[in-house]
């Protein structure tokens, strides 16, 4: 359950939260111009539920692991749901990258014992009032969102039963629609608020592989961006119709503004 996979630790990584608003600041700015540039478009579906989520208390996010991307797709959309969020990350590579502690990132030894405890107790400590979320990726790898089985690990039981809040599953897509550059499309699913399920690691990927299928189903029908999806950033369609320099000449040649 980490947000991008590396070899064991060989140095120390902060394992309390390093967060701050300067760097995250930093970060939403450098997402939105990346992912207008990048990509045709980041789209959410079922964000309204999960703004209504969070504000009645912490969530756990639970999200396939694609690419290296995902991590400044997760900071759009916890700017749009206007949460507090953290994310697990491989505690080798957090501290080679240790600027995404400032964004938010949190260390996940892979060696278990009473280091990965202290780390699951400073993460889930975060999670004490409304608003607050951790993102983990429990595949613990990027893998391709068509594969399957998913791959998620058990850990992921272990932090929801310490944690004690609802799970929320998120299907992650970089699907191709009819442009140059792939999207960014995320899919919430329901709610999981039986965290000492026995099945609940299994039921949290069914819903995620579930997602990915619906988000496949409606890039092959046209219905994405869908009437229920919301557009973080709009597709470069949009944006050249508005933004566009031959628009703007066009419209002031014909006198409209």
């Amino acid at each position: 359950m980490m947000l991008l996979d590396g070899a064991p630790a060989t140095a120390s990584a902060p394992s309390r939260d390093a967060k701050r608003p300067w760097a995250l600041a930093l970060a939403r700015r450098y997402a939105r111009r990346a992912a207008r540039h990048r990509f045709d478009g980041v789209f959410v579906d079922g964000l309204d539920d999960v703004i209504a989520q969070c504000r009645q208390g912490p969530v756990i996010f639970a999200a396939n692991h694609v690419c290296w991307w995902d991590a400044f797709a997760l900071v759009l959309v916890d700017e749009a749901c206007g949460t507090d969020g953290r994310v697990l990350m491989d505690e080798a590579n957090l501290s080679r990258l240790p600027f995404f502690a400032a964004l938010g990132a949190m260390p996940l030894s892979t060696t278990g014992g009473a280091r990965i405890r202290r780390q699951l107790a400073d993460a889930t400590a975060t999670l004490d009032r409304p608003g607050r979320t951790l993102w983990i990726f429990p595949q613990g790898r990027q893998r391709a969102w068509h594969l399957r089985p998913l791959g998620f690990a058990p850990g992921l039981a272990l932090l929801a039963r310490r944690a004690k809040v609802p799970v929320i599953p998120v299907s992650l897509s970089y699907p191709w629609r009819e442009a140059p550059t792939p999207s960014i499309v995320l899919r919430f699913g329901a709610a999981i608020t039986d965290v000492d399920s026995p099945t609940l690691v299994a039921d949290v990927e069914q819903v995620v592989g579930a997602g990915l299928d619906v988000i496949d189903a409606d890039i092959d029908g046209g219905a994405v961006p869908a009437a229920s999806t919301r557009a973080l950033v709009p597709p470069k369609a949009s944006r050249g119709a508005e933004d566009g320099l031959g628009a703007r000449l066009l419209r002031r040649l014909l006198g409209a503004r």
